[in-house]
């Protein structure tokens, strides 16, 4: 079974566009290292209420939804691995990784509408991506 959250694929769609590659820069989130620990911290504790505006910034700065960023911040935060200073440079590869698996569940549904069997793995892929399977990874 392949590992959707090991190495980088490039992934060209119908039309032209393509995802994927290794993203070598970090997104700038407008929060010191230490904010940004604070807000993931919360996310891993389940009490973002108070953090609320800064979840929504770091949503609209990665372009995903207010859960989904509540949950890469999760991701990020139950990581050991992860340093203060790495925060946003893993927020950063997490988002793009997370982004890249939306576009291909979008990419493989686009190309399974008549067959079934596919659509059922997309369902399940689009599920999976939703829960965040890379979360333990």
């Amino acid at each position: 079974m392949i590992d959707p959250c090991a190495g980088q694929q490039n992934i060209t769609a119908p039309g032209g566009v393509a995802v994927g590659g290794n993203f070598a820069g970090t997104v700038n989130f407008g929060l010191t290292p230490e904010q940004l620990k604070q807000v993931t911290e919360a996310a891993v504790k389940g009490s973002t209420e108070p953090l609320v505006t800064q979840i929504r910034a770091i949503g609209k700065t990665l372009d995903v939804t207010e859960e989904a960023a509540k949950t890469l911040l999760k991701v990020i935060g139950e990581d050991p691995n992860v340093s203060e200073d790495k925060l946003a440079e893993a927020l950063t590869k997490v988002a793009t990784d997370y982004k890249r698996l939306q576009f291909q569940a979008k990419a493989a549904a686009a190309l399974t509408r008549d067959n079934p069997i596919a659509q059922a793995l997309v369902t399940r892929a689009e599920a999976e991506i939703k829960d965040g399977p890379c979360a333990s990874a």
